[in-house]
């Protein structure tokens, strides 16, 4: 076997034109200049709120003991009650099942004409891309996950949108090919395979393209730069700060990604500390490992050279307005910018890397200030008063462990050693006169008014949070609003209220970052381009014949998905609560499945198929498909002279549901008790088997009518919108003698 054939830095293939440095002669002096002096100015801007963050950080999830040093005395309570972990979670849960609990997520509204064709395959290529394509085949949830855990704790989220192609080198095994020779294979008298040659293989270095794709990632709130006002598609400059190894940017030289001169000045300047003089992000991530116990920042831990040392650079991405050429007018550039050797590695045009020229940086604010950029979130709102609530509580404890096990006094002149004593039990202390050589001090006081004072703050937070316990699913106090579903409906959309504004802005940037994602993939797919079908339910749609998965392959895809189309979220805070949203949805039912809407054909079997799938999705039944089967060639009603036709044949006639009952049974009956009826039945112009027919028609009809009556009135029964929750012996009732409420259970659902 020869020895494979090494790869180098010139076998990596160029980056596309699209991404390719341009080529032109521009001050990159200036521009790094620039970078510095706004990344600096904002760094020091910031200072005072990356201090106050890192204290912050240890409301979520610091739960280290002080040291004895830090203590009022040996002994002393230290509980940190975790009030800010628990509203930020319930905040975080509500927030992401609003955005991805709704299936389909969103909807394409075209901008411009459309034709019906491209309009489904934009939506079919965009539901691949949230769900697998995009983020390394892993769709986009994890990185939503991440940036809504942001939003609720730290008052806002950061995430920026890529463009990302990653390789590998790799030693693979393939088959050999040898030119104008045909492998011969010999055949038994029934025509089968009887021997096949051995295939010769061979060892081939190759760079392997394991993703290309888009990649929507979450900046922590310490790695964005941006001023501290101003829309963030405006300001002067926005920086996301970035780590690289010698890999990364050796790839991206030899790749034509990065000016390869700017690449060798930068690999002779690793980052062993934090040099950049931009260390705040580095302070919080340093933070973080405390808290978790484990110091995620040491350099030989994260990335090593052969050498041992430290592989990390510190490269800042760069969004920015900046006159490149000197003509007196900015443009808008993205550029990588390393600080420690203040090289400008890559320079572009904005429009270069998103064709939506918005800079493909978006940011969502849960508690907004007006005019700033740095927003208020659950660490902030809640620090001083989880502070108050760890301090009653830790006086509460320490009363009780001074009450049981006391301090006291004794005489100095007493054979006890003048020094500090310790009780514990079963010991026995020494004294002359125990009567008056020790005395154990009264303390006054007790417990009561702290009860009372905790119960206040935690008043006080459910109010400020806007999370309080039926929102986390907790029983509530006092049980008034709660005896009737009713009420709790109308409790949780008042305690709704706030959270829809936070998911209002969150939705806004959710449809702007599908747009974007959209417009990437138009430029940037090849041509041929397959992906797998998404159904409603965000499963894989597979032929029911073969059992593959059916593929959507775009000839062109600058053509076939081209256009102008806004992204429509469904998204609302109604969506945390699965209960909320089946009672929601069922009065929607009762409402829709009225004997006067079905008989005037506003409602028929597609729209009865589409209620019960959409009471299927808030349900834990994860695939709905399995309950319902869409309609198809669905009977229509006939008209009243045909039905009466058929019965005079003696024929019964085929009756659907979405039937005018009411007024086919009097027209039958009138039919029936009419002279002319019966003196056709005597001539023998009508069958004698019509009144047959006529009744079990008309009996028919009352079939229908009556189960259309009774399914309406179970679905009004089972809204509860006037159901008494606190009768003795219903479920999700309490008794009458008192107790704390319970959130009422929802009715099981009518059968026919």
């Amino acid at each position: 076997m020869s020895k494979p054939v090494k790869v180098t830095k010139s076998s990596i293939d160029p980056v596309t034109l699209v991404d390719r440095i341009p080529d032109e002669k521009v001050d990159l002096l200036a521009l790094a200049q620039f970078c510095q002096a706004q990344l600096t100015n904002i760094e020091m801007d910031r200072s005072g709120w990356l201090d106050r963050r890192e204290v912050y950080l240890s409301d979520i999830d610091n739960f280290i003991a002080a040291s004895e040093e830090d203590l009022r005395f040996e002994g002393a309570a230290q509980l940190h009650i975790p009030i800010t972990l628990e509203k930020g979670r319930a905040t975080h849960a509500r927030l992401f099942q609003a955005l991805f609990a709704i299936k389909p997520p969103f909807f394409v509204e075209p901008q411009e004409a459309l034709d019906t064709v491209r309009l489904q395959r934009i939506q079919q290529l965009m539901k691949w891309v949230v769900s697998r394509g995009a983020n390394y085949y892993k769709g986009i949830q994890e990185a939503f996950d991440d940036f809504l855990w942001n939003l609720s704790f730290d008052g806002w989220g950061f995430l920026h949108l890529k463009w990302d192609c990653q390789v590998r080198k790799a030693l693979v095994v393939k088959e050999e090919v040898t030119k104008n020779k045909k492998a011969k294979v010999d055949k038994d008298e029934y025509g089968n395979l009887s021997a096949i040659p051995p295939v010769k293989l061979k060892e081939q270095f190759e760079w392997l393209k394991v993703f290309e794709g888009a990649v929507i990632e979450n900046i922590q709130p310490e790695d964005a730069f941006f001023p501290g006002s101003g829309d963030i598609q405006r300001v002067p400059l926005v920086g996301i700060r970035t780590e690289m190894t010698s890999h990364d940017l050796n790839y991206y030289s030899a790749s034509k990604y990065f000016i390869k001169a700017a690449v060798d000045k930068a690999l002779d300047h690793a980052d062993t500390t934090d040099t950049t003089g931009l260390a705040g992000s580095t302070a919080i991530k340093h933070q973080k490992g405390i808290n978790q116990g484990v110091v995620i920042e040491h350099p030989a831990a994260t990335s090593v050279t052969h050498e041992g040392l430290a592989d990390k650079y510190i490269v800042f991405k760069v969004f920015c307005s900046f006159d490149i050429d000197d003509d007196g007018f900015k443009e808008e550039l993205v550029c990588y910018y390393h600080p420690t050797s203040r090289q400008i590695l890559r320079w572009t045009y904005l429009d270069r890397e998103t064709p939506t020229g918005r800079r493909p940086v978006y940011k969502a604010d849960y508690i907004r200030r007006p005019n700033r950029n740095y927003s208020i979130g659950l660490c902030e709102l809640l620090h001083s008063l989880s502070v108050e609530v760890d301090a009653i509580h830790e006086q509460r404890v320490d009363y009780g462990t001074l009450s049981n096990m006391p301090f006291f006094f004794y005489k100095a002149s007493s054979v006890l050693p003048n020094e500090p004593l310790k009780i514990a039990a079963g010991k026995g202390i020494p004294t002359e006169d125990p009567q008056t050589d020790i005395f154990f001090p009264q303390l006054k006081g007790g417990t009561a008014w702290g009860f009372q004072e905790e119960n206040l703050l935690y008043t006080i937070i459910s109010r400020a949070s806007s999370i309080s316990d039926i929102s986390v699913g907790q029983p509530v106090s006092p049980a008034e609003m709660t005896r009737t579903q009713g009420g709790v409906s109308a409790l949780l959309n008042e305690g709704n209220a706030q959270l829809d504004v936070a998911l209002r802005r969150v939705q806004q940037m959710y449809g702007d970052v599908l747009g974007d994602m959209h417009q990437m993939y138009k430029d940037r797919l090849p041509r041929n381009f397959q992906h797998t079908i998404i159904g409603e339910d965000g499963q894989t749609i597979t032929d029911p014949q073969t059992g593959l998965p059916e593929m959507n392959q775009l000839a062109d895809p600058r053509r076939e998905i081209a256009g102008r189309v806004h992204f429509y979220l469904q998204a609302n805070s109604s969506a945390g609560n699965k209960q909320l949203m089946r009672q929601n949805r069922t009065i929607l039912f009762q409402q829709l499945l009225n004997p006067f809407n079905i008989q005037l054909g506003l409602v028929g079997p597609e729209e009865l198929y589409e209620m019960s799938k959409a009471l299927l999705e808030v349900s834990d039944e994860p695939n709905p498909s399995r309950f319902l089967r869409k309609p198809e060639n669905v009977p229509k009603p006939l008209s009243l002279t045909d039905e009466l036709e058929m019965i005079k044949q003696g024929l019964m006639p085929e009756i659907p549901l979405n039937d005018d009952h009411v007024g086919k049974i009097k027209s039958i009956q009138t039919f029936m008790n009419s002279q002319a009826v019966q003196t056709g039945l005597q001539v023998g112009t009508i069958s004698q088997n019509a009144m047959v027919k006529a009744q079990a028609a008309i009996e028919l009809h009352q079939k229908f009518q009556e189960g259309m009556q009774s399914q309406t009135q179970s679905y009004q029964n089972s809204t509860g919108s006037q159901l008494n929750m606190m009768m003795g012996g219903n479920r999700g009732g309490v008794s009458q003698q008192g107790g704390t409420a319970q959130m009422p259970v929802e009715p099981e659902p009518p059968t026919n």
